[in-house]
């Protein structure tokens, strides 16, 4: 019914990454929101955005049950 086109090369399994590589490659998605806080309060961003923002983000850690966020450089072409 749906044609989804992927490109293989971009995934990897699973046991290709090892747990360290990630760990190096990776940020505690605390130290990331800390970092984009600093970031919303010397853009004047108001305080309500500011605490939607850890919400959310709080929100989505909890519920994904994840401790790192990771830079993909596919992403950034």
């Amino acid at each position: 019914m749906f044609e989804v086109d992927i490109d293989l090369a971009l995934l990897k399994l699973e046991s290709e990454i090892s747990v360290e590589s990630k760990k190096e490659a990776s940020k505690k998605i605390d130290d990331a929101v800390e970092i984009v806080i600093k970031q919303m309060k010397s853009s004047d961003y108001r305080p309500r955005t500011i605490i939607d923002y850890e919400t959310i983000v709080g929100n989505f850690k909890k519920d994904q049950a994840i401790t790192y966020v990771q830079q993909s450089d596919h992403l950034m072409e």
